[in-house]
């Protein structure tokens, strides 16, 4: 018959050699008698023994076994390694897919912005073809009608013929407003095709100072006086062009509306900004009007008699500056326009 030894009888024999060891005397008998260490632990295994947990003769089950030990650990770990394998399979073949998807995308914005540059630089060709077009026939108009407006004032001047005069004076007012529209009109082409995001450092004296000068012989024809208050040290990072455009028409306004009088335009900073201020002494402008370009609505209804507030409503909201209009008291109309300091 065939005998194996267990765990458990191999834990048997190896607290025997234990005791060997400690109490270095080999014969059963004598350890019986005179070592009480040794009787108590064998009295422990002799109990274990017939419990059954040190049966020589039986086997342990497979899982208790080393091999089985081993292989599950060998499995668990393959296991592991197979699924980290598979999401990372996964996880590239989902990158593969991502990054075809974005190469398409980008083959298309490609195509697309290039389809955008070719049809901005048409856009930009046929804006300064139309340009140049508005610019020669509003320059050939506008001498014309500076030479009917002059002779039309120098016939008023000298006619005695009160109802002739008064035919004169309504033709020649009509001519100039015409003029006007026509001046305003090559403004506001310049307008659209002006870089508004272009900045540059901004003497605003000087600025008022240039667009004065442009107007002192009208204003001298009408006894009116430009006041320039605008400190010296306010300088400003916005766009020249527009600026000049916007006080352009402002301050024509003002001198075109004023009879006998002053212009007065001053600055000062408040914050981040730069609040300028034209007044004038002329009679002021229609409530209705002065709230329609207030709140920027409706401010197409100016066309039909001259395009200076549709102008400058367009720069202020261009610039991102402010503006408000209100009449004076003692008469006249006051425009406040609040610039930033640094756009």
């Amino acid at each position: 018959m065939e005998c194996y030894i267990s765990d458990n009888g191999r834990s048997f024999q190896r607290e025997i050699n234990n005791i060997h060891r400690i109490t270095d005397v080999f014969d059963p008998f004598t350890l019986f008698e005179n070592n009480i260490f040794f009787d108590e632990a064998l009295n422990n295994l002799f109990a274990d023994f017939q419990d059954g947990n040190l049966d020589p003769y039986k086997k342990p089950v497979i899982w208790e076994t080393g091999i089985f030990k081993v292989a599950f650990f060998i499995l668990f770990i393959l296991m592991v390694f197979f699924l980290i394998k598979i999401r990372n399979f996964y996880i590239e073949r989902e990158n593969e897919k991502l990054r075809i998807e974005i190469e398409n995308h980008t083959k298309d914005l490609v195509i697309l912005l290039d389809k955008l540059q070719k049809s901005k630089e048409k856009l930009k060709i046929k804006l300064e073809n139309q340009e140049k077009l508005t610019r020669l026939i509003c320059h050939d108009i506008k001498s014309p009608l500076r030479f009917i407006n002059l002779n039309l004032k120098s016939l008023i001047s000298t006619t005695d013929d009160m109802e002739i005069k008064e035919s004169l004076i309504s033709t020649q007012e009509t001519t100039e407003e015409l003029y006007h529209f026509v001046l305003n009109s090559l403004d506001y082409t310049k307008l659209f095709l002006t870089d508004d995001e272009y900045r540059e450092t901004i003497n605003l004296r000087q600025l008022i100072h240039e667009k004065i000068m442009i107007f002192r012989n009208l204003a001298a024809k009408k006894n009116i006086d430009i006041i320039n208050n605008v400190d010296e040290n306010i300088i400003l990072n916005n766009n020249k062009a527009l600026l000049e455009m916007l006080f352009h028409n402002l301050i024509d306004n003002a001198v075109k509306y004023t009879s006998i009088g002053m212009v007065t335009i001053s600055a000062h900073q408040k914050e981040q900004n730069i609040i300028v201020s034209i007044q004038d002494t002329g009679n002021g402008m229609n409530p209705e009007k002065l709230g329609r370009i207030n709140s920027y609505q409706n401010t197409d209804v100016y066309i039909s008699k001259g395009i200076g507030y549709k102008i400058i409503t367009e720069i202020v909201k261009k610039t991102g500056a402010k503006m408000k209009l209100k009449n004076r008291l003692g008469g006249g109309l006051e425009v406040k326009i609040w610039l930033m300091l640094y756009n």
